[in-house]
């Protein structure tokens, strides 16, 4: 289900913006390769750029309201997983091409340019892949925040109640295990997850300069 552009908040469609931005600044800097680079390089890379701007543009044609459907809101999900999935694709191949660059012919300019062009797309790219977690972020809590406003009638149903009675089935089995142990405690350093860096692509690898000495 999608709304009228007016009738969103403009601040929250900042992630369309640079998404666009990107897009736009990617083709404008592959002009600029050579052609022998396109069938191993800037082929993808303009691809991945596209693929950024298309998915987080389809996110957001899912618009998320308290009525939304599992499978909606599954599939809002899956467009932004697959746009941050691309921005480390693209941040991947710039490092290669970086690299390529420090190795001679560098078609961009001298290097004051050619680090500047570089770090203009590592800003774009860390600014995108920012926007796009805390989108996904907000997504889940409202979400849930949604489910819990719904009546306990909708929300139980049969699937519901198989996946219950599985969890059950799982929980005493294990309890039987561990014979009557309780369960051991996750690590509370790690909580259980992986720390995330906020920063995909940092921008002072591109300094050709400190790279060379």
């Amino acid at each position: 289900m999608s709304v009228y552009a007016s009738k969103r908040n403009e601040s929250k469609a900042e992630f369309i913006r640079v998404a666009q931005q990107l897009a736009t600044y990617t083709l404008e800097q592959i002009k600029k390769f050579p052609k022998s680079w396109r069938f191993c390089l800037t082929n993808d890379i303009t691809r991945l750029a596209l693929e950024i701007h298309e998915d987080v543009l389809r996110a957001n044609s899912i618009y998320l309201h308290s009525n939304i459907t599992e499978m909606e809101f599954n599939l809002r999900e899956e467009y932004f997983a697959k746009a941050r999935s691309a921005i480390f694709a693209l941040s991947g191949l710039l490092t290669v091409v970086f690299s390529l660059l420090l190795k001679g012919n560098n078609f961009l300019g001298d290097k004051k340019k050619t680090s500047g062009i570089f770090k203009e797309w590592a800003r774009l790219l860390n600014y995108e892949a920012a926007l796009v977690k805390g989108i996904i972020e907000s997504d889940k809590k409202r979400y849930k925040r949604y489910q819990g406003k719904k009546p306990w009638s909708k929300l139980i149903n049969f699937k519901f109640f198989c996946e219950f009675l599985d969890f059950l089935k799982q929980a005493f089995w294990e309890y039987l295990n561990r014979d009557g142990k309780p369960k051991p405690k996750k690590n509370e350093e790690t909580n259980g997850d992986t720390n995330e860096s906020e920063v995909v692509l940092p921008e002072d690898i591109f300094d050709l300069e400190e790279s060379e000495k």
